[in-house]
């Protein structure tokens, strides 16, 4: 059955299987070298936090998997982190609520293994704030913001159709791994550079 899970901490060192639906809310807090892996449906409907100073903490979202968030935040921090939480989706991850910016501070990698994920944009800015590298499509009716002042990668395999994309921040950079064509609106105002 479904799970909600709102304004705890789960610490440790081991899995957390998601996949028979979990609602995460306010307050949630993975830490340690915990996995939370889903292979079902995750909704997160507020500000989560990944890693709390404990080691390296995975969100898994496996192919077949759904992560949806239905919520931005005014001060725009989404997922939080301590610098040592992960984001891998080799599944959907997708934005569906909210007009607004859902800032993603660990570091997203947009694949598992030989596996691209999807990342879809339906309405508002997905951020991503730490290192991503991005593999096969995101798309959607929303915008995508690369900043953090780190290189964020699109790599092989990567399909680019949102409304927008931006490189945000100061000294962030865009290394494109891959030829893309993209007739969306695109801006740099980070004074990074993109190669």
């Amino acid at each position: 059955g479904s799970a909600v899970a709102t304004a705890g901490l789960i610490t440790g060192s081991g899995t957390v299987l998601a996949d028979g639906g979990l609602s995460l809310n306010s307050g949630f807090n993975l830490g340690g070298t915990e996995t939370l892996s889903n292979s079902g449906s995750v909704t997160q409907t507020w500000q989560i936090q990944l890693g709390n100073g404990g080691g390296a903490t995975l969100l898994q979202n496996n192919a077949g998997g759904v992560y949806d968030i239905t919520f931005d935040q005014g001060n725009q921090l989404g997922i939080t982190g301590d610098g040592n939480g992960a984001i891998v989706n080799a599944g959907l991850f997708e934005k569906t609520g909210g007009s607004g910016v859902f800032r993603i501070d660990p570091t997203f990698a947009g694949f598992s293994g030989s596996t691209p994920g999807t990342v879809e944009v339906t309405t508002g800015t997905l951020y991503f704030h730490g290192a991503a590298v991005i593999e096969g499509l995101v798309g959607g009716a929303g915008s995508v913001w690369f900043g953090g002042s780190t290189t964020q990668t699109l790599d092989a395999g990567t399909t680019l159709s949102t409304a927008g994309v931006a490189i945000v921040d100061s000294g962030t950079n865009l290394l494109l791994n891959t030829s893309l064509t993209y007739a969306g609106v695109f801006n740099n105002s980070s004074n990074g550079s993109t190669h």
